[in-house]
């Protein structure tokens, strides 16, 4: 019998500064989603 793994969650927090503050929500998705892409982590929706 194998043993499964449960998914691990992290919650990340973070700020935008006045240098951010013209760039939109989806592009900042984005940006976090290239991340964990580029970093090989697991990503779940």
């Amino acid at each position: 019998m194998t043993e499964q793994t449960l998914p691990t969650r992290y919650r990340l927090q973070y700020s935008r500064g006045p240098e951010l503050r013209y760039v939109s929500h989806l592009d900042m998705q984005l940006v976090w989603e290239r991340t964990f892409r580029r970093a090989h982590l697991p990503v779940a929706f």
